[in-house]
């Protein structure tokens, strides 16, 4: 089992400057006193403390830490694939809907050809039987 010293230091420093009168001290006829009214005060902090960490928990909430970290980034990571893989799903089946408006369309002229052919020869048959317009089917008998 191995033991790590941890450390943890914070520095801080503070300075202020107070004027104080002393209504005991008095100053005779323009003479000036020996006692200062304007103090400064500075003072430095310094901490530091230790933690021997035997049991490795510190260790062990660093490494939890960095496995939070890491599965965060691959839950990232799944939802940019999930996002672009759906993208693709849609833009194929976009693909195939394009592809069956230009058969739908090709099937419309092909049976529009089909009806101008169908209509050419009605008039065809009809002018060389003598009848004039042939009546669509079915006919009615009388």
């Amino acid at each position: 089992m191995k033991a790590e010293v941890l450390s943890t230091r914070s520095p801080d420093y503070s300075r202020s400057k107070t004027s104080q009168q002393n209504p005991q001290i008095r100053k005779l006829s323009g003479a000036t006193t020996l006692i200062p009214t304007t103090y400064g005060i500075y003072q430095a902090y310094f901490d530091a403390s230790y933690e021997v960490d035997i049991f490795g928990g510190v260790r062990n909430q660093v490494k939890a830490a960095r496995a939070d970290a890491a599965a965060g980034e691959e839950d990232l990571r799944n939802t940019l694939v999930s996002a672009l893989a759906e993208v693709a799903r849609d833009y194929i089946q976009l693909r195939e809907y394009q592809e069956q408006f230009h058969v739908a369309k090709q099937n419309e002229a092909s049976q529009l050809d089909t009806l101008k052919i169908t209509q050419v020869r009605n008039k065809a048959a009809s002018d060389i039987i003598g009848l004039g317009e042939v009546h669509p089917w079915p006919l009615k008998l009388p």
